[in-house]
């Protein structure tokens, strides 16, 4: 077991050497150029999401050719993120312990709220606001009838970034959803919350979108930080 994050492909098969098995988290890539040199490997165990070969940080359709068996993890920290946003929104928006968001302090009553992708942590979120009094609209694939039912209704994408105050990104890793035309659409005077592993948004976008006055972005993984690390005049927290 090693403590630190493996620098390049190299290092991973140094570390893999002969093993059986090998368990890596959301922070290391394991490509189709280390899965064809690691011959005795039998099985990969992602130590995060899976939720589908495409944003899978394992090259899979390798490793099912080599019958390798590769399994991951759904479902798991979820409360903990609908924690955070209840805690960081109310934040923001009273002025605890941080710049208010508006001049005078508002409530999640009444906040129109947007949700992109609304699988088990986004329909929490979308629970938990919608509890609370905002008006929680979502985009998603597929429209979802026992939403809409509930209240939660549907909206196309740059709709809903338009007619939203506060706008949340709960998207399988490695999906990049929001561009420079997003941001277009989602204008000024917002806060952004992406609760995804991965970006979910273009960073050169993102940091226009940043630099402008009223805007803010909150993220909770380091996943999604370390994107974001660069030397930006913004507000981020």
């Amino acid at each position: 077991m090693y403590p630190d994050i493996p620098a390049d492909n190299e290092e991973i098969l140094r570390r893999t050497g002969d093993a059986d098995a090998v368990l890596l988290s959301y922070t290391s890539r394991l490509e189709a150029e280390v899965i064809r040199k690691v011959p005795d490997v039998k099985y990969i165990g992602m130590c995060c999401s899976l939720y589908s070969e495409e944003s899978a940080n394992v090259d899979i359709a390798c490793a099912r050719q080599r019958g390798i068996t590769v399994t991951g993890i759904r479902d798991y920290g979820d409360r903990g993120v609908v924690e955070y946003v209840l805690y960081q929104l109310v934040r923001i928006l009273h002025g605890y312990d941080c710049p208010m968001w508006k001049e005078e302090p508002q409530e999640l009553t009444g906040l129109k709220v947007g949700i992109a992708g609304l699988g088990v942590s986004g329909g929490m979120i979308a629970d938990a606001l919608h509890f609370m009094g905002a008006e929680v609209s979502y985009f998603a694939r597929s429209v979802k009838p026992d939403r809409e039912a509930s209240g939660i209704c549907y909206k196309p994408l740059r709709q809903l970034l338009a007619e939203s105050q506060v706008v949340f990104t709960c998207l399988n890793k490695n999906v990049i959803l929001l561009h420079q035309e997003e941001f277009e659409a989602l204008g000024d005077g917002k806060i952004l919350f992406n609760t995804s592993i991965g970006p979910a948004a273009d960073m050169d976008a993102l940091a226009r979108w940043l630099a402008k006055p009223g805007n803010l972005f909150c993220c909770d993984t380091k996943g999604a930080w370390d994107l974001c690390r660069k030397p930006w005049p913004h507000r981020r927290m």
